[in-house]
């Protein structure tokens, strides 16, 4: 699997902040590592923001299987396209909290300046 953007001889991909970028991604996920996602969210420029589902599968929130972390996958997918594609602020607070749900995820944001 290529990462998002131009990968440099790190195998990081150029995250230069010229797309806003959401990054979803389990502390469990048995196909692709969780330190993967947090060294994207440490490398890429803002805007981003980064959900961590707390013990879902490697996709749980968009497989067909009914579970817990599919509301949060539906809310926080629309909160940012609502936040980036449509410029409504609001959506940007509502992702905050969306993607906070105790037990099950949370999230970190790096605002564009």
């Amino acid at each position: 699997m290529r990462p998002v953007g131009g990968e440099a001889a790190t195998g990081i991909p150029d995250l230069d902040g010229r797309i806003p970028l959401l990054i979803v991604h389990s502390d469990a996920d048995p196909a692709l590592p969780y330190a993967l996602a947090t060294t994207a969210f440490e490398s890429a420029a803002p805007p981003v923001w980064f959900v961590t589902l707390h013990g879902a599968s490697h996709a749980s929130q968009f497989e067909n299987d009914v579970t817990e972390y599919d509301e949060i996958g539906e809310r926080i997918t629309t909160d940012f396209w609502d936040a980036t594609l449509r410029g409504k602020k609001a959506a940007s607070r509502r992702l905050e909290r969306d993607a906070t749900v105790d037990g099950l995820s949370s999230i970190e944001v790096k605002p564009r300046v």
